[in-house]
């Protein structure tokens, strides 16, 4: 099983590059719920304008 983690001498390389994908799928996912939040927020706003 270790020798599927292992990477030779690019173990660094591979496992940071890994990592920073990691990090920047989550940083995106979290971006599109909050662009998503606003979106319905200003939706409403529009909304209770009409309304008014």
């Amino acid at each position: 099983m270790l020798t599927l983690f292992d990477m030779g001498k690019y173990n660094f390389f591979v496992w940071s590059s890994m990592a920073l994908f990691g990090l920047m799928l989550t940083v995106d996912l979290i971006s599109i719920h909050r662009q998503k939040r606003s979106i319905q927020r200003q939706i409403k706003s529009r909304q209770r304008r009409k309304e008014s």
